[in-house]
């Protein structure tokens, strides 16, 4: 349990920041880490001045399979004239956040509260040739009340009230001196809160019950990522693509109470900080026609440090250290169109991690332990054309094995991710 969450808290701004570029989440999926090294419509949601390439488009993310929540799915528009006199602009209901999956991990794991769910994006880019800009901001946000009252005199009443949120605010530049060369920046800064507030009151009672209150509320709660992508055409088939991207976080929790002698008992709260770096060299290569080669090799370090005594953010020492450095992974993938209508994708990716955890005891006692992890990741998906409509799909990883079932009913479902793009 300690070494699961030690990876947990050393890979979240990696994660974070590994997944500023997109596509579709069902392409990315399929593609595995290779997708670092090329462009689609989800670019965006870290680059968003790339949303003036995607004027007129509707995507709808129908999430996975299996299905946890009926809202892990999204829908999205951008619009334009014809001749983007204006610029371009979009709206998103329901997309993930970048570091939303962490932040929803620490609130409910930690504190006990639920994930924030309700989550809308606004986009608006204008490209002014070979110059582009655009912004992107982001919001995801839970809120609940809970009263429990009794007109019995001195009975118990408690009101509850819980929240939690994240602001996200993106900014893209794009730029393309030539034809063969583009190269895109984004910057993002997000600030995390959440907040559980609980008040006990004994109305009427004889003698009278002084009142209680407990809080629970972040201190502080912020993150930056910067990420860079460039991608260069040694020729009209073939592009190097070199990546790197930069990122840090903090967020802290404190508590407060009525009660003087609970605050005697428990520190007052606790503080979580990460910082992340990681880079990345790769190519997209089309041999012939209607397939494309992309893959390359990437490393990455990461640190997180818990000071949390009690035990909330970690598990309740002076302070905990987690460094993690990547070896040069490995990542490949072939996109290639069997059909007209047909797209065959297939990707896999190779990482090897050495992790060190360093913890520091109130005596001062300093413990050190050290491990690696080789993780490997494999994908399979297809991409079917309608005209203007695409349906991309990942596949079940263990269609091949349950494949003669699916006329008889498979015991797992055939796809396990499915999105929609539609041009107009």
């Amino acid at each position: 349990m300690r070494k699961s969450f030690a990876i947990l808290a050393a890979v979240v701004m990696l994660l974070g920041v590994a997944n500023v570029t997109f596509a579709t989440q069902s392409r990315v999926v399929s593609l595995g880490k290779a997708w670092m090294y090329d462009g689609d419509f989800e670019d965006i949601y870290f680059y968003p001045n790339l949303t003036a390439s995607y004027p007129r488009m509707i995507v709808a993310e129908l999430g996975t399979y299996p299905a946890g929540f009926s809202y892990n799915g999204s829908a999205a528009i951008t619009f334009a004239n014809e001749e983007q006199t204006w610029g371009v602009a979009g709206l998103d209901i329901n997309h993930k956040i970048t570091n939303e999956d962490e932040f929803n991990t620490l609130i409910t794991t930690a504190f006990g509260m639920n994930p924030v769910d309700n989550k809308w994006h606004l986009f608006y880019a204008r490209d002014l040739g070979g110059l582009s800009a655009g912004l992107h901001i982001a919001r995801a946000a839970y809120a609940e009340t809970f009263t429990n009252s009794d007109t019995v005199s001195g009975s118990l009443h408690q009101d509850n009230s819980t929240s939690a949120g994240i602001w996200d605010f993106n900014f893209g530049l794009g730029y393309s001196p030539m034809e063969n060369m583009e190269a895109n920046l984004g910057f993002s800064f997000k600030t995390y809160s959440f907040s559980d507030e609980i008040n006990w009151t004994w109305p009427g009672a004889t003698p009278a019950v002084t009142p209680y209150s407990e809080t629970l509320e972040s201190d502080g709660g912020s993150g930056i990522d910067v990420a860079l992508r460039v991608l260069y055409g040694m020729s009209d088939n073939f592009k190097l693509v070199p990546t790197a991207g930069l990122s840090m976080s903090s967020i802290g929790y404190k508590l407060s109470s009525t009660d003087t002698l609970f605050l005697g008992v428990y520190p007052e709260g606790g503080e979580m900080s990460t910082f992340d770096f990681w880079a990345g060299f790769g190519a997209n290569y089309t041999p012939v026609e209607n397939v494309r080669v992309i893959g390359g090799l990437d490393f990455g370090i990461s640190s997180t440090t818990i000071e949390d005594t009690t035990g909330v953010l970690g598990i309740g020492v002076a302070e905990e250290k987690y460094s993690t450095f990547l070896f040069p992974g490995f990542s490949a993938a072939v996109e290639a169109d069997v059909l007209k209508w047909l797209t065959l994708r297939i990707g896999a990716s190779k990482d090897i991690a050495k992790t060190t955890e360093t913890t520091t005891t109130s005596a001062n006692t300093v413990i050190e332990d050290t491990y690696t992890s080789a993780a490997y990741h494999f994908g399979f998906g297809l991409g079917f054309k309608f005209n203007k409509l695409c349906i991309d799909v990942k596949l079940n990883d263990e269609s091949p094995y349950e494949l003669g079932y699916l006329m008889s009913g498979a015991v797992n479902a055939p796809f396990t991710q499915v999105s929609a793009t539609y041009k107009f």
